[in-house]
């Protein structure tokens, strides 16, 4: 943890910390406050006289010819095939070293050498090792040490006691170390996330060729996070960067197993399955295989989640939260995902069910019959016709449990013009019933379901209601 203070003068700064490390002091989680204002070391302070001006010296040349008695100077630099030997001449150790000492160096004068202390006087004092400064302001540093797991927790106390502190004019103090990190980590985060979710939503649209359906599936995602952090709670592991990352991975692992059922009841319904069907179809025939890869992947995860890797004590920071995280994440959307995700599907599907030219093109007319008649005559039935058009259904066709199916059933049909095929794995039929010809869908709908069960008994069949078709596919 790191708080810098600044202020235009040294007092200031001095209370300002003072301040500062009193309120970080009662923040639990966090210990060895320190700051780099309260380490100081003894100096000598050289107070000008009245004497220096008359000396022809200012207060900067006197203090660079002090520093050259001090430190030394420079006299010559030689070239040796040991290398480059600098030779600095400097007073003997032990000159300037007390305070009578060094008032008695000698300074050259415009009246002669004469004593430092003629023209200056010298006083002991402490002071800072370094003085640091950002943007012409003198800058204090405080660091201290985070104890808690919860490092998002701590820099919430942090934030609330500085908040709490009344600064002093002139001046202020900013956050950095660990909490800049974590906020720049969190930021990045979350465009990432952004992201990785846009990016699996176009491929989803291309491969759906839909803008409503790859929403049913990021569905998963949100599962996903909630299974996360409910595993973190109760695994008392804090929320670090590995889990960000796995919870980051999560967003292209869950929606697999979504993709991977939805796309066979497309293939279903592409194959003539009702929606109902199609769904119940693709949901028995993909589970197995989506609890196989789910499981698979968590069991391969828990030797990392319990052991932590080998890695000692970096490699278990780093393994066991990214496995819990994955794992929890991985078991919710997987149960969400066959339970839920089959059911926003058939919804949506409802909703954005596709119409032929034909119905778009009799919505229209109907609109504009509503909207250009007279209040008096819309609605009428004797001036708009009904057109009898084409229809095409298919119905499925299942014998109750216990009894077996009568093929003379299967040759009624076919005979009387109407199309068998079976369903694959199931002892269901479909039957297809083909130009249909009525003045609305809900007409020939009837006509088709009245159609099919005169040549069907009354008992020991199960029979669906009517779906519609495009008339390409009946034929």
């Amino acid at each position: 943890m790191q708080v810098d203070v600044r202020a235009a003068d040294s007092s200031t700064l001095q209370a300002a910390n003072d301040q500062v490390l009193a309120a970080l002091s009662k923040v639990a989680g966090l210990v060895e406050l320190k700051s780099n204002l309260v380490t100081s070391k003894p100096q000598y302070r050289l107070i000008p006289t009245d004497k220096l001006a008359a000396s022809g010296l200012s207060v900067q040349t006197l203090a660079a010819l002090v520093a050259q008695q001090i430190n030394g100077q420079v006299a010559a630099q030689a070239t040796l095939p040991q290398g480059t030997m600098i030779v600095r001449v400097q007073l003997p150790p032990g000159t300037a070293d007390t305070a009578a000492t060094l008032a008695a160096l000698p300074i050259p004068t415009a009246f002669g050498i004469v004593p430092l202390s003629t023209i200056a006087t010298i006083q002991e004092v402490t002071g800072p090792q370094t003085v640091n400064r950002v943007n012409g302001d003198r800058d204090a540093t405080i660091t201290g040490t985070i104890t808690a797991n919860d490092t998002r927790g701590v820099q919430t106390k942090v934030t609330s006691a500085l908040a709490g502190v009344s600064l002093p004019p002139g001046a202020s103090l900013s956050t950095g170390g660990v909490f800049a990190q974590l906020s720049t980590v969190l930021t990045q985060f979350a465009l990432a996330l952004l992201a990785a979710i846009g990016l699996v939503y176009l491929i989803m649209v291309a491969t759906f060729r839909s803008l409503l359906k790859p929403l049913v599936l990021l569905v998963s995602i949100p599962f996903a996070a909630t299974g996360a952090i409910i595993a973190l709670v109760v695994t008392n592991t804090s929320l670090s960067l590995p889990g960000l990352i796995g919870i980051l991975m999560l967003t292209g692992i869950v929606v697999t197993n979504a993709i991977v059922l939805l796309d066979l009841v497309e293939q279903y319904r592409d194959r003539g399955l009702s929606l109902h069907d199609a769904v119940i179809e693709g949901g028995r025939h993909r589970l197995r295989p989506i609890l196989m890869t789910a499981f698979a992947t968590m069991l391969a995860l828990v030797p990392l989640a319990v052991l932590g890797g080998s890695g000692g004590v970096g490699g278990a920071f780093i393994s066991r939260p990214l496995a819990i995280v994955v794992i929890g994440g991985l078991f919710t959307s997987t149960v969400l995902t066959l339970i839920l995700v089959p059911v926003l599907y058939s919804l949506a599907s409802r909703f954005a069910g596709r119409r032929s030219t034909r119905e778009l093109d009799e919505l229209l007319d109907a609109a504009e019959d509503r909207r250009f008649k007279p209040l008096g005559l819309r609605g009428s039935q004797e001036l708009v016709p009904v057109v009898a058009a084409p229809y095409a259904f298919s119905l499925t066709l299942e014998p109750e449990a216990g009894r077996p199916g009568d093929p003379k059933v299967l040759e009624a049909l076919t005979q009387n013009g109407l199309t068998v095929e079976s369903v694959a794995g199931t002892a269901k039929m479909r039957i297809g019933v083909n130009s249909v010809e009525a003045g609305s869908r809900a007409e020939a709908s009837s006509k088709a379901a009245d159609r099919v069960r005169q040549l069907v008994p009354a008992s020991g069949y199960k029979l669906s209601e009517p779906e519609p078709v495009n008339m390409d596919e009946g034929k």
